[in-house]
């Protein structure tokens, strides 16, 4: 048996130990004689985790590992075929070759996995990109996908991402679900979205004592996720919008009946890059559309009431202060300063509920939701034809 460093320095992680052939009576020893090996580790069995026992295995080493362990041919090794009793903490081996000119060199140490598990290095491919936050204890992961290449070099980015993050904090009063790709998980296109407060925390109250649970308008506000960029929106006046972190990229909240996107006053945004790219964001029947052919659905809406003076959709009555707005407003065109654009489309799933406690206003609601699928098609030159399925598009599900 030896010593711990004399282990390390012929680059055993473990027990490292040889055998001799016996001299036989009257002569030397016999090569080639095999001999059985058991080795008792219950004495170390816990010395690491990770169920280290159970992986265990013996292999056989050159012997001049004892003398130059420096030396490339002196650190290769081969398995020695060897069971692994993690009860009676015993590793046999059935048959050993021994020699007569030079010790047998064995190595008891753990392989990357066991019968309890496999704990290799993780499989995170070089295609892929990942980070960790030592403060935090955030990993973030992400794979981008190929997508075809398209005339004009306009290509969507599509890819997988992970944050741990995402998930921390999470208790009974959030939004838990998880989402159509898993928790922690995104595969999504960007969007910008609009919170609303409920209107049982805005003030209403029905006669009966009864407070609705539906939405009321609070204030003005936007968030945006999108291409690495997170956060509130901040207003700077008349329809404009900036990054809390600015960059100099320009947003614009606009509104044009042409849009016809299911909001109350068909509200759409457009988001331009220092580069010159432009980003619409529920645009809805884009440049060229006519009717039969298909819009992007990129926008998902949910009735809100204007109880107070002021908000949209206000009216006399409670009961008819309520409109369809959007509360998500998600990416769908994209236009280059080339004028090469790309398209997204979006299944959209529509719900109901009764307004205002009452069954019989039955009204909508559409988001899309696990599985859901969107679609992506480079769209050609911009406003030079409707984007069709022939000029090739990418399909995610």
């Amino acid at each position: 048996m030896w010593e711990r460093e004399r282990a390390a320095r012929a680059g055993v992680d473990g027990l490292l130990f040889t055998l001799t052939p016996r001299m036989t009576t009257g002569g030397p020893a016999r090569s080639g004689s095999r001999t059985g090996v058991s080795v008792d580790y219950s004495a170390f069995a816990e010395a690491y985790g990770g169920d280290y026992a159970s992986r265990l295995r013996l292999r056989e080493i050159p012997a001049c590992a004892l003398t130059t362990p420096n030396k490339a041919e002196c650190r290769t090794s081969k398995p020695v075929p060897a069971a692994n009793d993690t009860e009676r903490r015993i590793l046999t081996a059935e048959s050993v070759t021994l020699r007569a000119d030079r010790a047998t060199v064995l190595a008891a140490s753990a392989e990357a996995q066991g019968d309890k598990g496999d704990y290799k290095a993780s499989p995170l491919s070089p295609s892929a990109t990942w980070n960790t936050d030592l403060n935090t204890g955030h990993f973030g992961w992400s794979y981008g996908m190929p997508v075809p290449e398209v005339p004009g070099g306009l290509q969507p980015e599509v890819g997988l991402s992970y944050a741990s993050s995402a998930i921390d904090g999470r208790s009974g009063g959030t939004n838990n679900q998880s989402s159509w790709v898993g928790d922690g998980f995104d595969l999504g296109s960007g969007f910008i979205e609009r919170r609303y407060k409920p209107c049982s925390e805005d003030g209403v109250e029905n006669s009966d004592a009864n407070k609705p649970g539906d939405l009321c308008w609070g204030y003005d506000n936007a968030t945006i996720t999108f291409n690495g960029k997170a956060g509130e929106l901040v207003p700077t006046g008349d329809g404009e919008w900036k990054l809390q972190q600015d960059d100099g990229t320009r947003i614009k909240r606009l509104t044009s009946s042409a849009r016809d996107n299911g909001d109350n006053d068909n509200e759409y945004w457009e988001m331009t890059d220092p580069d010159g790219t432009v980003y619409y964001f529920a645009y809805h029947k884009l440049p060229g559309w006519a009717t039969g052919k298909e819009p992007t659905d990129s926008t998902w809406t949910v009735p809100v009431y204007g109880d107070d003076d002021g908000e949209k959709c206000h009216a006399a009555a409670f009961k008819d202060s309520w409109c369809q707005q959007a509360w998500r407003w998600n990416l769908d065109y994209v236009v280059d300063p080339h004028g090469n654009a790309v398209a997204y489309y979006y299944d959209k799933e529509t719900n109901h509920y009764g307004r205002n406690l009452k069954a019989e206003d039955e009204t909508p609601l559409c988001a899309r939701r696990p599985p859901g699928s969107h679609r992506v098609r480079p769209a050609g030159r911009q406003c030079l034809r409707h984007p069709g399925v022939g000029e090739g598009h990418l399909h995610q599900q």
